[in-house]
């Protein structure tokens, strides 16, 4: 089969895979990222310098350790072209899913010299539906952005030709899409290390690749240096405002990490049960059989790579590499971060399972097709129907993302402690006027995790609406105390005060919040607002 014949499945395949989200509304962080957030609502060269300057939440007033420009850059020119209607984001987060893997399949087809072993690893890629966190969720465009650029970079990187410097812009694209794109050199190494350099001898080898890598590493290492000091937001190292035996301890954050190893393997073979905002427990010691698991994992890796160095292959190494090495940032073990486990956060590295799956997949059937064609075949309808349940799982995963109730009551059926999707669920009853459910959602969501202050804001709202304006501001204060960032509470208690005539109380309130985010314009203005309202003295 021609090159192109591939492509043009791969195109087919996709498209029809995702069609069902090009109508899926925009919500959950969908609304800080984009529809809420006014520095993505114009495309603008002030706007550019405020995306390249700020980290994606300041728009809206609030902080993050996310700094990725290119990303909100891409949803300004979204809504440029279409504003806040989604068929437009869902095409673009679509087509970056789809070209990732054509650019999957170019890659292996280059290092694997075998055109179905390559067709049918970018296949795999393409359709497994794990990947559906990172396509369906607008706000998840990040994973496939960044990967588009770093795969650009590794195709013309390898090119011989003026082209393939064209490779240094897509690296600093990809490091500006997401922060995760700093390991690229590790990926080009483990690429060449795979192909140009194989024949020789590891530790050469490993120079040689380094050597060839070294503009990359100067790009990663300024980056991280600049996201250290001058765009550190936010701790960038430590997502944790106070410490825990989690933060404190890399024991724990290494048993905690073998155990996720050995999730994401189950969910990379068997995709049940997908869902968002998956929760694992922390571990403080090594005596679980999940933690032996993931242990197991590592080492019997490490074994097959032994035995294929000592044959003077590396496909188990590119295999093992590129799984693992995604997961190094999201690991928690050099730094904790927001979450223990997510989805998503395979979106790469099932790169290095399909690989292995289409090599030995399709070696198999060539083997038996000789010697026993029957089995040949059995072998082949097991292979379909393989890649027949990911796309019946991929489907019903895109369509489930296009109605947010049943998106986060599917959630709470397998975390019902979760406080942000109580919260959530609970907006979208308020969105219809139904204060039972909206309250009911609301306070099992402050029991959930009294540190969220979102669902005391909420029921602030809530409970100021139906006249009770005391309790209310209880509420709104308590919202500001958990987190003194929450700036929607100060605004609304601020506003409140104003009601019933407290304008030197409006004032002190939002002068605290200007003090702690004084770069904010806005808080700025209302403040200013607010003094006007201050009886002038005579």
């Amino acid at each position: 089969m021609q090159r192109w014949h591939i492509i043009l499945i791969l195109i087919l395949v996709g498209t029809a895979l995702y069609a069902p989200t090009m109508n899926n509304p925009l919500f959950w962080d969908d609304d800080d990222w984009i529809v809420n957030n006014p520095a993505v609502h114009e495309l603008s060269w002030s706007h550019a310098k405020f995306l390249f300057s700020h980290d994606v939440l300041a728009g809206v007033g609030a902080r993050s350790n996310y700094y990725r420009p290119v990303l909100m850059l891409s949803f300004a020119i979204n809504w440029a072209l279409g504003g806040r209607t989604p068929w437009g984001y869902h095409l673009v987060s679509n087509g970056l899913h789809i070209a990732n893997a054509v650019l999957i399949f170019l890659l292996l087809d280059a290092l694997l010299k075998n055109r179905r072993q390559a067709a049918l690893a970018a296949l795999l890629w393409l359709v497994h539906p794990l990947q559906t966190e990172a396509i369906a969720y607008i706000a998840g465009r990040g994973d496939p952005l960044s990967v588009f650029f770093m795969l650009s970079a590794i195709l013309l990187w390898l090119r011989t030709d003026r082209f393939r410097y064209w490779a240094l812009p897509c690296a600093v694209l990809a490091t500006l899409s997401r922060e995760t794109a700093v390991l690229l050199p590790g990926y080009m190494v483990v690429v060449l290390l795979a192909s140009l350099y194989r024949a020789e001898p590891l530790s050469r080898a490993f120079g040689k690749a380094l050597k060839a890598t070294w503009p990359f590493v100067a790009i990663a290492a300024t980056y991280t240096l600049l996201r250290l000091t001058i765009l550190d937001f936010q701790n960038t190292l430590n997502w944790y405002q106070y410490a825990n035996v989690y933060t404190e301890h890399i024991t724990v954050r290494t048993w905690t990490f073998l155990q996720a190893l050995w999730t994401y393997l189950r969910l990379t073979i068997v995709p049940l049960d997908l869902h968002m905002e998956r929760t694992i427990p922390v571990l403080t010691t090594p005596w679980y059989w999940s933690v032996a698991g993931g242990s197991a994992l590592l080492l019997s890796l490490a074994a097959l790579i032994w035995r294929d160095s000592l044959r003077g292959r590396r496909l188990w190494f590119f295999g093992a590499a590129m799984f693992l090495l995604p997961l190094v940032p999201s690991s928690g073990i050099i730094a904790p971060i927001n979450a223990l486990i997510y989805e998503h956060w395979l979106y790469l590295s099932l790169l290095g399972f399909a690989a292995i799956v289409a090599v030995y997949g399709i070696r198999l059937y060539d083997w038996l097709y000789v010697r026993r064609r029957a089995l040949a075949y059995l072998v082949c309808a097991l292979g379909v129907a393989y890649v027949g349940f990911f796309n019946v799982q991929t489907v019903r995963r895109t369509i489930l993302w296009g109605s947010p109730e049943q998106f986060y009551l599917q959630i709470i059926s397998y975390v019902p402690d979760n406080a942000r999707v109580l919260n959530n669920l609970a907006n979208i009853y308020a969105a219809r006027g139904d204060e039972k459910a909206t309250e009911y959602y609301l306070r099992r969501a402050m029991e959930a995790d009294p540190s969220q202050p979102a669902p005391y804001h909420n029921l602030g709202n809530l409970i100021r609406d139906r006249g009770r304006d005391q309790e209310a501001a209880g509420l709104y204060r308590q919202a500001i105390s958990v987190d003194p960032l929450f700036h929607y509470a100060y605004r609304n208690l601020a506003a409140l005060l104003l009601s019933h005539g407290d304008t030197a109380g409006a004032l002190k309130i939002v002068a605290a919040l200007r003090e702690r985010i004084p770069q904010d314009t806005g808080v700025q203005t209302l403040y200013e607002q607010v003094r006007q309202y201050m009886p002038q003295k005579k």
